[in-house]
């Protein structure tokens, strides 16, 4: 499944990546998730609300401020990547 999205925020570049970088936020973007547990090397396991499986991620790849990379292991395989860009009136996701 491809997922795609432009949206601009009115936060701070800074902001916005704290967000998308590591799991431990995901549910204040994502109510569907649950609190994130680190497993280590980069791993975090994810409750995905209303599913018995939760999802088992790991940063691929972090540029600050511009760009994360995620792929998603176990029951839940694939890829994910969000990429920010500064914009006059905050960021575009």
């Amino acid at each position: 499944m491809l997922v795609e999205f432009n949206e601009e925020f009115g936060v701070p570049v800074d902001e916005a990546y704290e967000y998308f970088r590591t799991p431990m936020h995901w549910p204040q973007l994502f109510s569907a998730f649950g609190e994130a547990r680190d497993l280590g090397d980069g791993r975090y396991q994810v409750p995905f609300r209303g599913f018995p499986f939760p999802l088992v991620t790991r940063l691929t790849r972090n540029e600050p401020m511009e760009r994360v990379e995620w792929t998603f292991e176990g029951f839940w395989q694939g890829d994910a990547q969000v990429i920010l860009k500064a914009t006059p009136g905050g960021v575009a996701i």
